[in-house]
């Protein structure tokens, strides 16, 4: 279950990942426990000369059944794209915390890249909700251990054809789900402080001893 994402990279790191730039210096600001409702930086597509607009928006919303919904699952994207007049974005995070059991009673385990000061996460933008979700798909073997779903992580070609909306979005998916290798990536048990949605700070993301 993925329900807490952390953004602590540099501002130049993540300009120079992404290719734009931006003078709005509080969007770079660190938080190492993002949760479901908090605000969490976006990337959209920009407008005239910008590349793309940095942002930030609420991370999930609220179901009928007051549960939180935070991802959709890469089989429903193109229907809310239809139905709810979504738009295609990209998160830009630091990582993401997993845990094994739906009441969190185990360890988490915070997921990085390991080459890279940015991950870029397949999103939804629901404009009329004012809220963004996670695209996930089926875990690789790392992951799987822990969750049979994972974020959709796009490498810096694909996301700039993630958020120019010119490819088929059915297309981009089938070929996003395997850019990465096993050693691309990180996993860390971590405290269970991140538990928490209050506790903050870089103490969260160090590695404890299994």
């Amino acid at each position: 279950m993925i329900e807490r994402a952390a953004f602590f990279a540099q501002k130049q790191e993540v300009e120079e990942y992404f290719g734009f730039n931006t003078d709005r210096e509080q969007l770079f600001e660190p938080h190492y426990n993002i949760s479901p409702g908090r605000m969490i930086p976006v990337l959209l597509e920009g407008e005239g000369k910008d590349r793309y607009n940095f942002t930030r928006l609420q991370w999930g919303t609220k179901t009928v059944n007051g549960h939180e919904r935070v991802a959709i699952d890469k089989e429903n994207v193109q229907k809310m794209l239809q139905q709810d007049r979504a738009v295609r974005c990209v998160l830009p995070l630091s990582g993401f915390y997993l845990w094994k059991d739906a009441d969190k009673k185990g360890s988490p385990f915070f997921v990085r890249m390991l080459n890279e000061p940015v991950m870029a996460i397949a999103g939804l933008y629901h404009q009329q909700g004012d809220y963004v979700l996670m695209v996930t798909t089926g875990s690789n073997p790392l992951i799987q251990p822990m969750s049979e779903k994972m974020p959709l992580i796009l490498n810096q070609n694909y996301t700039a054809k993630w958020i120019d909306k010119i490819q088929k979005t059915d297309e981009l998916i089938a070929k996003a789900s395997n850019l990465f290798l096993l050693t691309d990536l990180s996993v860390l048990r971590v405290s269970k402080k991140v538990n928490n949605p209050e506790n903050n700070g870089p103490k969260l993301i160090q590695p404890i001893p299994k």
